[in-house]
């Protein structure tokens, strides 16, 4: 899975806002996660549902 932009490619694979936060939560102390799925009637890329944001406040280490 992936996508092509110019003359880059972008490796993607599927995930869900659990993955992301199971794997950013040792590094934030306050962290919000978001999908965003895209309006009804559009698509992101053929094969895509919306995207994964997520914001938060870095744990000092």
């Amino acid at each position: 899975m992936g996508y092509q932009v110019g003359d880059h490619w972008f490796p993607a694979c599927a995930i869900t806002a659990h993955d992301v936060e199971v794997c950013l939560a040792p590094y934030s102390d306050d962290m919000r996660i978001v999908r965003i799925a895209p309006p009804e009637g559009w698509t992101v890329r053929e094969g895509y549902t919306g995207m994964i944001v997520a914001c938060g406040v870095r744990r000092d280490m």
